[in-house]
């Protein structure tokens, strides 16, 4: 909260300016799209009664870009944990988007002293620069852009070996997520704990489906925001 006061003879203003802004969450913005905020005038009083109009922020209009980071706090929270209960030495994600999930799993990384996240995602958006990833987490992250199943022939992930934990969140078709798993299980550890994202989705229902006949390991349904398919390899 910022305090403004305007001496002039024997007049005297003085008005707090405190903003907020919030969305209507009954028409959110799509995710990238441009917004715009208006900030409406004041009418302030001093102490003889006079009404004056006030523009608390001047431009009045504010523009810039909407970004969501993917997931909820508590998800957030539960990567994180799983990372330091399993102590993986290598964890592969898919979907990065802007960082959020990135950011838990290296977090249980930093706390378990060591480690690596290899994060994949088509489009750039510059996790490490945009403080997504903090300066003391990004040495346990190595950011990889391209769209799977084809960038998995990229050198860096051609080679890995030793995948202990996996977060899928990026091709939500039955295939694609077909694909990502058919990856893990031929570069992992002899153990690795998968979880896949939006399986009980009504934006994804190609991904409820194919759990839904799915055997090949043993798999449970967690009843996350969005429902989450944890696979023990």
């Amino acid at each position: 909260m910022d305090t403004y006061q305007k001496t002039d003879g024997d007049e005297f203003l003085s008005y707090n300016t405190s903003l907020s802004f919030s969305v209507d969450t009954e028409m959110p913005l799509a995710e990238g799209e441009n917004f715009e905020l208006s900030v409406l005038s004041q009418e302030k009083s001093n102490a003889r009664g006079k009404q004056f109009t006030v523009n608390p922020v001047f431009p009045k209009r504010f523009t810039g870009n909407w970004a969501f980071w993917g997931i909820d706090e508590g998800f957030a929270k539960m990567l994180t944990g799983i990372v330091e209960a399993i102590k993986p030495a290598v964890v592969l994600e898919t979907g990065t988007n802007r960082g959020r999930s990135a950011r838990a799993l290296t977090e249980g990384l930093k706390n378990n002293g060591g480690g690596m996240l290899y994060t994949i995602d088509q489009v750039d958006h510059q996790i490490k620069e945009s403080g997504a990833i903090p300066v003391d987490q990004q040495e346990y992250v190595t950011q990889i852009i391209g769209g799977t199943p084809g960038v998995f022939d990229a050198d860096i992930l051609h080679g890995l070996r030793g995948i202990e934990f996996a977060f899928l969140d990026g091709d939500h078709t039955a295939a694609g997520v077909a694909a990502e798993l058919e990856y893990i299980d031929e570069h992992r550890a002899p153990n690795c704990t998968v979880l896949i994202d939006n399986c009980m989705d009504d934006a994804w229902p190609a991904l409820r489906e194919y759990f839904m006949d799915y055997d090949t390991y043993p798999c449970i349904s967690l009843p996350t925001m969005t429902g989450t398919i944890m696979v023990q390899m």
